[in-house]
C-alpha cells in the first residue's frame, strides 16, 4: 500500500506505526464502552451532481463494522462506470483504521479507472487522523462537495 502512495520506505514504517496505534486506540475506546456502536449503518446514500459527481454520504462512527460495506460502495460505484466519486464526511464522527483503507481503496480504484475519489468537510477528529497518518498527502480534503472537483 506505502507504494501504491507514493511514500519513501521511512514514511511507510511510520504510516503503519501510527495506523497501529490508532487501531489499538479504537479497540481500547470500545472496550470501555461496550455495546456503544453508533452510527452502523449498511447502506449509504447517494447523490449526483449536476457535473455527474458521485457523493456517498456516511453517517456517525465509521469503524471497523462499516468499513467493508463503504469499500464494497465506493467499488461498485466505480464498476458502474462513475470516476469520479465524493465521500462527504460531514456527519461522520470519527473513523479508524479500517476505514482509511476503505477510503484509500476507493481512490485506487479510481484513479486506476481513470477518475479521482475525493473527501469533503471531515470533522475535527476525522481531519486529525488524515493528520496523523500523513493520508493528506495523497487524499486531500475540501472545505465542500462543490469545491472538491471545481477543477475540472
Amino acid at each position: 500500500m506505502a507504494a501504491t502512495l507514493g511514500l519513501a520506505r521511512a514514511e511507510a514504517i511510520a504510516f503503519c506505526d501510527v495506523m497501529t496505534q490508532l487501531r489499538h486506540y479504537v479497540l481500547l475506546e470500545e472496550s470501555h464502552a461496550p455495546g456503544r456502536r453508533m452510527g452502523i449503518m449498511t447502506t449509504y446514500p447517494v447523490s449526483t451532481t449536476p457535473s455527474g459527481v458521485i457523493v456517498v454520504r456516511p453517517e456517525g462512527r465509521l469503524n471497523m463494522p462499516t468499513a467493508p460495506k463503504l469499500r464494497q460502495q465506493l467499488h461498485d460505484l466505480i464498476n458502474d462506470g462513475n470516476t469520479r466519486l465524493v465521500v462527504d464526511l460531514a456527519a461522520v464522527q470519527s473513523i479508524d483504521s479500517a476505514v482509511l483503507g476503505a477510503l484509500i481503496a476507493g481512490l485506487t480504484a479510481a484513479k486506476k479507472a481513470g477518475g479521482d475519489l475525493r473527501i469533503v468537510a471531515p470533522s475535527q477528529q476525522v481531519a486529525t487522523v488524515l493528520e496523523l497518518t500523513r493520508l493528506t498527502r495523497v487524499l486531500p480534503a475540501y472545505p465542500s462537495v462543490d469545491a472538491a472537483f471545481s477543477d475540472g
